[in-house]
């Protein structure tokens, strides 16, 4: 794997997860669009997606969702 394709960092604010990074996005909406189900009780997750050649790594911690995409060699 080389540098991160896209880095997200959700917080709940008003009982909706967004990216605080600046885009606003909304955590469901980012994982719908990569057609990812993540649990609640999920804390780390890493997810290969070989037909888009990415790997998720999906990490909770302290109020803090991170969702890190990696090109992956194919």
């Amino acid at each position: 794997m080389t540098k991160p394709i896209r880095e997200y960092r959700f917080r709940e604010i008003d009982g909706i997860w967004r990216d605080v990074r600046g885009n606003n996005e909304i955590l469901a909406d980012v994982l719908a669009q990569y057609s990812i189900i993540v649990d609640d009780r999920c804390q780390f997750a890493r997810i290969y997606d070989y037909e888009r050649h990415i790997c998720f790594y999906y990490r909770v911690d302290g109020g803090l969702i991170t969702l890190i995409l990696w090109k992956i060699d194919s």
